[in-house]
């Protein structure tokens, strides 16, 4: 978030988890529309609840992903972000 914070015009994709210790993706999803950032945003997940899609949808998320994805699979998703 520092580094973010820090330079925001110089992230094009951020990639997070939605699982993750001091803040969920949710919530960095909400910091980051709240900025904002203006770049494309990939979340990972595990969890595949229709109301934790409609919450990352609702903040304008550009591809949830769910686990596990192949590698393959990512630098596709990676690939058509950066269009």
């Amino acid at each position: 978030m520092e580094k973010l914070s820090a330079a925001l015009t110089a992230f094009d994709l951020v990639i997070t988890d939605h699982h993750m210790p001091d803040w969920s993706g949710l919530d960095l999803v909400t910091w980051l529309r709240h900025v904002p950032f203006a770049g494309r945003i990939l979340v990972f997940t595990s969890d595949t609840s229709p109301d934790l899609n409609e919450a990352y949808q609702s903040l304008h998320v550009d591809r949830i992903l769910h686990k596990p994805a192949p590698l393959a699979v990512l630098r596709q998703v990676v690939a058509e972000l950066a269009l």
